[in-house]
């Protein structure tokens, strides 16, 4: 009877260890449910935004582009899963200065945007600012999330306002050339 009794009371230890394994299997398999559908959301939102938006793992592999990344620069799904290097968008003369800000930012360094000729699949050129902040896990970066602005139009808009500018001075030299010449009559 008391081997019985042992027996009864290590099946009912047995029993209670195995509803603890359940309930940690529920949350568990709860919690990874609930980061699906961030991560879900995270996708979905980004998809929304018309700049591109990525993210880059320690060795600057992309390992994600928002829809608005592939169509601006010309790549596929496909492409990315293929493994693309960050540096791989940036035009072959800024690829040395964009490779030290990579190391800067992993290294926490704090700096504003920065301005870059970025490269299509296609090859086509064009001018970028791109926003970076660190993927910080454990303490330790990790890798690096950012978004790019195509700064075309904010390019062709300096150009015209600096062509104004020569315009106005080139004026003023002949309304003070204009201004000489009345003076000496």
């Amino acid at each position: 009877e008391a081997r019985l009794d042992e027996a009864s009371k290590a099946r009912a230890l047995v029993e209670e260890g195995n509803q603890a394994l359940a309930q940690e299997n529920i949350e568990r398999l709860r919690t990874e449910a609930a980061l699906r559908e961030s991560e879900r959301r995270y996708h979905d939102l980004t998809d929304l935004l018309p700049q591109p938006v990525f993210e880059i793992n320690a060795e600057g592999l992309l390992t994600f582009a928002n829809h608005a990344a592939l169509l601006v620069f010309g790549y596929s799904v496909e492409d990315m899963e293929n493994g693309l290097h960050a540096l791989h968008f940036i035009a072959n003369e800024d690829r040395l200065r964009a490779g030290e800000n990579i190391r800067r930012r992993f290294a926490g360094e704090e700096f504003p945007n920065s301005e870059y000729v970025a490269r299509r699949k296609d090859g086509s050129r064009f001018p970028i600012l791109i926003y970076t902040a660190p993927i910080v896990k454990h303490e330790k970066p990790e890798g690096l999330r950012g978004i790019i602005i195509d700064a075309t139009e904010h390019k062709r808009v300096e150009r015209e306002r600096e062509a104004t500018i020569d315009i106005l001075r080139l004026m003023n030299s002949i309304m003070n050339i204009e201004e000489l010449a009345q003076n000496l009559i």
